[in-house]
């Protein structure tokens, strides 16, 4: 993530969320789930609004368990929330989808070059 411009790096297409993915949730201040330096806890997908809202399930550090409806998913590029929490994907995940688009380009050159 960015701090200075408040975007989190990539120029990646979205990531489509599934229901049972795993993401992070940046848990707003106040919250009472417990965090560790204010790092990101783990969430689960339990419901897809849309690509950029979901509805997870999530544990903090203690073991605490929340569900929380309606998150905002911020997608590779994606402006950061200024308030409340928000879902990201992993850096792992962003990875493995800049990965997965750069071969669907290189598999597109090379259809190109074979059939025509």
């Amino acid at each position: 993530m960015n701090q200075d411009n408040n975007v989190v790096d990539a120029e990646l297409p979205i990531i489509k969320p599934t229901v049972g993915r795993v993401v992070l949730y940046v848990v707003p201040k106040g919250d009472y789930l417990t965090t560790i330096d204010d790092d990101p806890i783990p969430a689960f997908v339990t419901a897809v609004i849309n690509d950029r809202t979901i509805n997870i399930h999530t544990f903090d550090v203690v073991g605490v368990t929340a569900g929380r409806a309606s998150v905002p998913l911020v997608q590779p590029g994606d402006d950061i929330p200024s308030v409340g929490g928000y879902c990201k994907w992993m850096p792992y995940q962003i990875g493995q989808a800049a990965k997965t688009e750069a071969l669907g380009e290189k598999l597109s050159e090379l259809e190109d070059e074979i059939i025509g």
